[in-house]
């Protein structure tokens, strides 16, 4: 897999983010899809310029609230799903957030406290990669199945699954 690292967050990177997602959404309740994955205290920061950037605003306010807990080890999944996001590929009006009852919102967003890296491969665009908890899967497939721009990453064409799923426990 060739990353373009001008705008793409590293592998080991993804690994990291993932198990700290992982860890962050378990402590979660999923009561509500449209507000319990979306801490005010992890909003992503509104001037920030490029997707990595985004991305790591909501991570380091993730690491902060969860003070001294060190994610370590390899990452697993805890019996939910990758998303990923193409943000060039939204479109508002496909019905995502109101199938997902809010867990996408309008643009077809992944809750951002799911949000684990953004990866952009040579000759593609770019993707977020986001983590969906196990109580949530129905709902977030009903919005993948409606999306222009979501699909499950297992099921995607990127080499990034493959690399991946041999690094999960």
């Amino acid at each position: 897999m060739l990353l373009d690292t001008q705008r793409s967050h590293t592998l080991s990177y993804l690994l990291a983010s993932l198990g700290e997602t992982v860890a962050w959404c378990g402590a979660r309740g999923a009561a509500d899809p449209a507000r319990s994955l979306r801490d005010t205290a992890l909003a992503p920061h509104a001037f920030a310029r490029r997707p990595t950037e985004v991305v790591d605003s909501v991570r380091r306010a993730r690491r902060t609230v969860l003070g001294a807990t060190s994610i370590a080890g390899r990452a697993h999944l805890a019996g939910g799903r990758l998303v990923i996001y193409e943000p060039d590929r939204a479109d508002p009006g496909t019905g995502a957030r109101a199938a997902s009852e809010g867990f996408f919102d309008s643009m077809e967003t992944p809750a951002w406290d799911t949000w684990a890296a953004f990866i952009g491969e040579h000759g593609h665009p770019g993707y977020l990669v986001a983590y969906v908890p196990p109580s949530l899967l129905e709902l977030a497939d009903a919005g993948v199945q409606r999306a222009s721009g979501l699909g499950w990453l297992d099921e995607s064409p990127t080499d990034l699954w493959k690399w991946l799923r041999t690094r999960l426990v």
